[in-house]
């Protein structure tokens, strides 16, 4: 619990000191304690898809930069090819060095979602990005704090350097400053755990609860029959797991291999992102309450093939592999295990902004139903865990409208248990803005489980003055004043045959 205060607390002083909406209300951010090898040791329950590729990033700053830890510097990383997510978020690593400053004890980190770090489009999220280098500025290992000093020029001049810069760097600048003061709140916690149970107490915790996680989690895996399961994008592409324990080696192994090959577009998903995605997995698996942490992968092995959707190879884009495809992800391990229908599968992403300013948000669906379950409205699941921006809030900060937001009643599929109903969301736009839109889940609909029905797929209208245009998942559109765009989520799958069959239309 004491270890899992530090990250909690480090979570307040972000949300309290950041300056976006993105970090402030939606809450789009993760903190977590690191020991020196760059293994997690507990994380607060922020957002999933972080927490699992947060210590890959550690480690590689470990292999490449370790003198700058030793210096005490403190270091910015949003690489998807070594740990990152997607450019979006930002990683920032503190080092805990000892009295002699000069052996590392730990790492605090968070990475936080920002509203736009450069790219094609406004908000970072271009839907039809061909390459990593349009979807943002890369920082691998950049320098934050030497001598405790921030250079703030040099931040502004990173964000401003490249072919597509940041829209708004004085923004990136004061949401990294929060992060950098959520770090030093980490510090500040971990030296009061250390002065009052020692040094030596503390790393004997820390090894304890990695080996209790392994010990939780192997008596759930070695139970885990040979399973399979696949489902297909919206663009075609195939996610296909299969999930074997083998009691010979007492191990779990995953195999993701028979996905799809590396696609043209950026729905391709970092290796960090799936290793996430199979934590929080095994951690939905595990009614103990235990902190997440690196221990959970000692007896889990993950397969996957070269050059394919879930092994990209540098410089694909990949900004919606972390969003997307990794809703996917899950609910194709859930099926295999057939313990929960298919939730809405998508973030629903939506962005918009212009040469100035960026924003970003995700929007809610259905949660798929489980055995005794029926699935929740209008929900954030799985591997998202945010806020939505409140309605007086976005409309005070931007120059749009929200008209609407409210359940999207029937979209859920029905059964024995019924899935969750999606949501609607219109937002209308007052001045010129470019809009993109990432989604999922408007052709392919959720899976229901055990004879439950499909949830109903999702759809994106650009509505305006004598027109009403259903839109792809996917686009990019520029939109006037007085057009709308309507997001309706999808709804989740329903589990088990209804007693009596009902069409939901």
């Amino acid at each position: 619990n004491l270890f899992f205060s530090v990250a909690e607390q480090m979570g307040e002083v972000l949300k309290n000191t950041a300056q976006s909406i993105n970090v402030k209300e939606r809450m789009d951010f993760s903190c977590a304690l690191f020991n020196f090898n760059g293994d997690l040791i507990a994380n607060a329950p922020h957002i999933p898809i972080h927490l699992g590729a947060m210590s890959d990033t550690i480690k590689y700053l470990i292999c490449n930069h370790k003198s700058k830890f030793l210096n005490g510097e403190t270091l910015l990383h949003n690489d998807p090819y070594s740990g990152g997510t997607h450019l979006p978020d930002l990683t920032v690593v503190k080092p805990f060095l000892n009295k002699n400053k000069n052996k590392i004890l730990f790492f605090l980190a968070n990475r936080a979602h920002h509203s736009d770090v450069g790219g094609i489009t406004p908000g970072s999220m271009p839907a039809f990005s061909k390459s990593i280098y349009e979807e943002g500025i890369i920082f691998n290992g950049f320098s934050l704090l030497r001598n405790d000093k921030i250079n703030e020029n040099q931040i502004i001049r990173e964000f401003r350097k490249t072919n597509f810069p940041s829209r708004d760097p004085e923004q990136n600048l004061n949401d990294i400053k929060a992060q950098i003061a959520s770090c030093n709140k980490g510090i500040i916690e971990l030296e009061k755990i250390i002065s009052s149970y020692s040094l030596e107490n503390v790393n004997k915790y820390v090894s304890y609860i990695k080996d209790n996680c392994t010990e939780v989690v192997y008596k759930i895996i070695k139970k885990i029959p040979i399973s399979e399961f696949e489902c297909r994008l919206d663009n075609n592409a195939l996610i296909k797991a299969k999930i074997d324990f083998n009691s010979k080696t007492n191990k779990l192994t995953v195999d993701f291999s028979q996905s799809s090959k590396m696609l043209k577009n950026n729905f391709n998903t970092p290796t960090a992102v799936t290793k996430s995605v199979v934590i929080y997995f095994l951690r939905t698996l595990i009614k103990d309450n235990l902190p997440l942490n690196e221990g959970a992968l000692k007896n889990i092995e993950i397969r996957f093939s070269e050059n394919s959707m879930l092994n990209p190879k540098h410089p694909s884009p990949v900004v919606a592999g972390n969003v997307e495809t990794s809703q996917t992800l899950i609910d194709v391990l859930n099926g295999a295990l057939e313990i929960q229908a298919a939730c809405y599968g998508t973030m629903s992403n939506i962005t918009f902004g212009d040469r100035n300013f960026g924003y970003y948000e995700t929007v809610c669906g259905g949660e798929g139903a489980s055995k005794g379950n029926n699935g929740t409205d209008s929900v954030h699941c799985h591997m998202t865990n945010t806020s939505i921006t409140d309605a007086e809030i976005l409309e005070w900060n931007y120059p749009v409208r929200l008209m609407k937001f409210c359940i999207r009643k029937n979209s859920k599929g029905l059964g024995k248990w019924n899935g969750g109903n999606g949501s609607s969301r219109e937002i209308m736009f007052l001045k010129n803005l470019d809009v993109t839109i990432l989604s999922n889940r408007r052709k392919v609909a959720p899976f229901g489980l055990k004879g439950g029905n499909y949830g109903k797929v999702g759809i994106n209208i650009l509505k305006g003055k004598g027109f009403y245009k259903k839109l792809p998942s996917s686009c990019q559109l520029k939109v006037k004043p007085g057009n709308s765009i309507i997001i309706n989520t999808p709804g989740g799958g329903g589990f088990g045959k209804a007693n009596k069959v009902i069409a939901n239309k």
